[in-house]
């Protein structure tokens, strides 16, 4: 062992006392770290072009690319079927990566266990390759973090313990060092309470409560009102009701990117009506990209024989 301790310092010595080595092993090393940045220092790279080959082709699959797609590092502008078309685009300079999502993507994900994305970005330029990376991990993080608050909220853990801790057996732990306090807010219970104008408002970034007015005027209603021989104003309160029907009250939104097309599945006896106001949102281009399919019962509304075809 003495000896090895020996050839070590003779060694150690010889990179300060040679020329040669000192230059390459000390000086170069110092060189390198503080110039070789230099040229790189007022660049902001952002939008590193990259091709995308999704296999599985699912819900999560899309929302996880649209969500590398937004961030300020990384720009897919190829979704390609395989990774030798992608290859292809890379040696040709026109992407600097290639973002794989597996098969079954989205089944792994949802049964809990690990369903990793694979990147292949080009090297030879270091800060680019450091954008592409960093771009994807971070979103593959983010989601692997929401995916696991969700799980562990599924199981009964308390939601602001959930995203504290990434097992059970953590947020359990945890549950005796952390008092969460809930406020109390005074409940708001009838329509004229919540459209009063010291109303607390439902989202702080609003106005007020109203969320919609919508107005029906059909021939000369201001002659009718003026030329009336009695005008009568009165308001009428009545309790809350609705119909239960067997159908849940949700809906199922799909947006493909690629084919800037809208897929929407509705609770709804109103599906023409639905598609020509989701049409009218900025990111759908034309009327035709939109498709609505609806399936609902016993719950109508004043609409359904005009949307009938």
């Amino acid at each position: 062992m003495s000896g090895l301790l020996d050839v070590f310092r003779h060694e150690f010595r010889r990179i300060f006392t040679v020329k040669s080595a000192f230059a390459v092993m000390v000086l170069g090393a110092a060189f390198y770290a503080l110039f070789y940045p230099q040229p790189y220092l007022n660049e902001a790279l952002r939008n590193v072009p990259i091709a995308l080959v999704d296999r599985d082709g699912t819900q999560s699959s899309r929302d996880f690319a649209r969500r590398v797609d937004a961030t300020p590092d990384v720009a897919i502008t190829e979704e390609l079927p395989d990774v030798a078309s992608a290859e292809r685009e890379v040696y040709a300079r026109r992407v600097g990566g290639i973002l794989v999502i597996p098969q079954y993507f989205e089944r792994e994900l949802l049964h809990g266990r690990p369903s990793p994305v694979a990147l292949y970005a080009d090297a030879s330029y270091f800060l680019m390759y450091q954008r592409v990376a960093g771009g994807v991990a971070a979103v593959a993080r983010t989601l692997g973090a929401e995916v696991e608050a969700g799980r562990l909220i599924g199981i009964g853990v308390d939601p602001a313990l959930a995203v504290a801790a990434t097992d059970p057996y953590l947020a359990e732990d945890a549950l005796s060092a952390i008092d969460v306090e809930y406020e109390l807010l005074p409940p708001v219970v009838s329509m004229s309470a919540a459209l009063a104008t010291n109303a607390p408002r439902l989202y702080d970034e609003w106005p007020d409560n109203q969320c919609l007015e919508w107005r029906f005027e059909r021939g000369p209603l201001k002659a009718a009102f003026e030329n009336a021989a009695h005008r009568v104003s009165v308001s009428i309160p009545h309790h809350r009701y609705t119909g239960t029907p067997l159908e849940g009250r949700a809906a199922l939104a799909n947006f493909d990117p690629v084919e800037r097309r809208l897929t929407v599945i509705l609770s709804t006896q109103s599906p023409h009506i639905s598609r020509t106001l989701l049409a009218q949102t900025p990111f759908v281009k034309y009327k035709d990209a939109v498709r609505v399919l609806n399936g609902a019962q016993a719950v109508g509304d004043d609409q359904c024989g005009s949307s009938r075809e």
